[in-house]
């Protein structure tokens, strides 16, 4: 049993590692300094006085950002070990879960968490995003109205709801949530992109690119966007400009195969089929399952 003196250290060494924490959103460039200086604050707290729940939970979220999710998940068993009642340590177990892809054993904590505490709106959340993943999208609505009801305030849950509702088929249902998400937070890309693939599915590739091209603005290192964007192009007539844009979607992310495979079609339709088999190519040889991949290289071989 620690001291009161070394309690009272380790709990300052908390509030000075969750500081650090808070900065990475603002300062992305130093996430793995402030993510390692505040590991060095959760072992030194940990010895001052390893049954402080909160100590386990902040250096779990530290080795998160590191991408060591197991040690992550690890150190939320300690958590719980010491405090079986913080939401927080059940919640944050459950997106290391995820992060592992383990959605099922995910969702179970996160289902503790909100037994916990039914008001955590982020256990809400991330529940549905759970469901989500595993394409149960009708539970995943329910989890994000529930999310919604907490806290309307919160743009990354109007988002997801919308990426359900999209999923679904409901354009138009998901376009009124991107639209939320963009009021409340207008730097979302994210929600860009995906109003954009709305309007896109919907038949309007002038609205879907205007929205790409914001996203874009926003964060012009997201590959999602600029592929995207390219569709949009390529729907509007504009080959070349379309092929430019997956040129710039494959170098920011060379394993995008959908990437390949648009801009395939894209040097197709400029009269340029052996280019066109090699885009082919590379995208099969990143998804051997990728059944337009192989039945669009046929194609461009018989032509």
């Amino acid at each position: 049993m620690a001291s009161k003196s070394n309690k009272e250290k380790a709990q300052k060494l908390v509030d000075k590692a969750g500081e650090l924490l808070k900065r990475i959103d603002a300062e992305p460039e130093n996430k793995t300094q402030l993510a390692q200086q505040a590991l060095e604050l959760m072992n030194e707290a940990i010895a001052l006085d390893e049954e402080n729940d909160d100590v386990w939970v902040t250096r779990g979220r530290a080795s998160e950002i590191f991408g060591d999710q197991q040690a992550a998940i690890e150190d939320y068993n300690e958590a719980i070990k010491f405090n079986p009642k913080n939401d927080a340590a059940w919640n944050n177990r459950g997106i290391a879960k995820g992060n592992l892809g383990d959605h099922q054993g995910a969702i179970s904590d996160y289902d503790e968490a909100i037994k916990l505490n039914p008001k955590n709106n982020a256990a809400w959340n991330n529940i549905g995003s759970a469901k989500r993943n595993l394409k149960d999208y009708e539970g995943a609505i329910g989890d994000y109205d529930e999310a919604i009801k907490i806290n309307p305030e919160n743009d990354l849950v109007w988002n997801n709801r919308g990426i359900a509702r999209h999923a679904l088929g409901d354009h138009r249902g998901a376009i009124e949530d991107y639209n939320e998400a963009i009021r409340l937070n207008s730097e979302n890309d994210a929600a860009w992109i995906n109003r954009g693939k709305a309007k896109h599915d919907l038949g309007h590739p002038q609205g879907a690119m205007d929205d790409f091209d914001e996203a874009i603005r926003l964060n012009s290192k997201k590959d999602t966007a600029w592929n995207n964007r390219g569709a949009a192009k390529h729907d509007l007539g504009d080959h070349q400009g379309a092929i430019e844009d997956y040129n710039e979607a494959i170098r920011l992310n060379p394993k995008n195969d959908a990437a390949w495979i648009n801009r395939e079609i894209a040097r197709q339709n400029l009269g340029n089929p052996q280019g066109a088999i090699e885009d082919y190519n590379e995208a099969i040889k990143l998804n051997p399952e990728n059944d337009a991949a192989w039945n669009n290289r046929g194609g461009a071989k018989h032509n």
